[in-house]
């Protein structure tokens, strides 16, 4: 019986090895294929920030002056490409200038973030009121630059890509003497410190340290209510795939701008990592406290027959893959998002994350947690980390046997 149930077990740990390296190939495959995807040409940008210019001269890399025609009789101004990190990834702006230095065109070539949240942006006019600066001006959001509420990041990663290009035209072709640009700094709030004081709550949760039950529920009940009122609605700010798809893709924001993202990585993923313990969702992931605050309005303690939750489960996991493989593809954190916090907790999204929202919001009422059981696409991400490291532990002890 003891050499059956031994054998059961490494085809286990093998099934679940063989699953883990072919997501972890798949995965690879269509990193590398979106790599050699055609990138976007500038000429047609150009001509739109330039309707009457015939001729655009390259000076160096990403740096273009129009003229009216091949001639260059008639300068008619600069137009250079500007970078910034967003909440979903790199964000590019061509930045079209006249000979007197005036900013007369923004365009945005590529961008990365949710469609919902730049659309907001867009609408509320932060890209228009960009149109007429001086590079002598700050160019800063949040100082000369009003920033859009709830989009915080997508737009001072706007203004900031307009901001680069517009002084390097200035400084190199017109003859601008501009400041040195200040030295940065970290920029820690209360997003950041509620965030560090939530992961040490979830941490000494998770472990022994309060062990009787009454206190520990009260520890925990005080921990989601805080994550859901600072974390969803004060600062809109959940871990959501994007932050998974980002660290994939490699869109690393200047940590000093933004130690809110690696706090968040690090904190949440990379203690699940290194100790098998999530000290997120349990404990204060914004939405799961809003679920089980239903939960106890509605008395939802009812749960899915069993053959249905597996059912369920494995559509989860593989509608996550299929996003992640995409957002890969298309070098696009956000691609396919379909994450309802911003409905919810800023309201702002499309017809379809309302709509679902909704049913979520509703389901709660009866099901424990329904997202998170059966939608939220981070739940897969951590189930993919244990499965690398169990997976991982049982081919090394496999291979080189159980140290002593």
């Amino acid at each position: 019986m003891s050499n059956f149930k031994g054998a059961s077990c490494q085809s286990r740990k093998k099934k679940e090895l063989l699953l883990f390296l072919g997501v972890a190939i798949l995965l690879a495959v269509c990193w590398v294929t979106g790599t050699f995807r055609s990138r976007a040409v500038l000429t047609p940008f150009l001509r739109e920030a330039f309707p009457p210019s015939g001729f655009f001269e390259p000076r160096e890399e990403n740096v273009f002056v129009a003229w009216r025609d091949k001639t260059r009789k008639e300068l008619l101004g600069y137009a250079a490409v500007g970078e910034a990190h967003g909440y979903g990834g790199r964000i590019k702006v061509l930045t079209a200038m006249d000979p007197r230095g005036i900013i007369k065109g923004v365009i945005v070539i590529e961008h990365r973030e949710t469609a919902s949240f730049f659309m907001r942006v867009k609408n509320r006019g932060l890209i228009d009121s960009l149109v007429g600066k001086s590079p002598e001006a700050p160019l800063i959001a949040g100082v000369d630059i009003d920033t859009v509420s709830g989009a915080t990041m997508t737009s001072k990663a706007l203004v900031e890509s307009v901001r680069r290009a517009s002084r390097a035209i200035a400084i190199r072709y017109l003859g601008f003497k501009l400041p040195s640009d200040p030295k940065p700094t970290i920029n820690i709030g209360g997003a950041e410190v509620t965030l560090l004081l939530l992961l040490l709550v979830g941490l000494i949760g998770r472990s022994k340290i309060v062990s009787p039950q009454p206190w520990r529920k009260i520890l925990r009940w005080g921990s989601m209510l805080t994550g859901m009122i600072v974390l969803g609605f004060v600062y809109n700010r959940p871990l959501t795939l994007a932050h998974i798809n980002k660290v994939i893709l490699g869109y690393w924001p200047a940590w000093w701008s933004n130690p809110y993202f690696y706090l968040l990585i690090l904190g949440v993923l990379g203690l699940f990592l290194l100790t098998d313990k999530n000290p997120y969702c349990e404990w204060f992931c914004p939405f799961g406290a809003v679920q089980e605050t239903l939960k106890v309005v509605g008395g939802g303690f009812k749960r899915l027959p069993a053959s249905l939750h597996r059912l369920l489960r494995w559509a989860q996991r593989l509608a996550v893959l299929v996003i992640v493989c995409l957002a890969l593809y298309y070098r696009n954190p956000s691609t396919a998002s379909y994450e309802v916090f911003g409905a919810l907790f800023h309201l702002v999204g499309s017809n379809f994350h309302f709509v679902l929202l909704g049913v979520v919001l509703v389901a709660s009422l009866f099901l424990h947690r329904p997202w998170c059981n059966y939608l939220c696409p981070v739940r897969p991400a951590t189930e993919f980390i244990r499965l690398g490291r169990r997976s991982i532990g049982s081919w090394v002890k496999l291979k080189f046997g159980k140290f002593k």
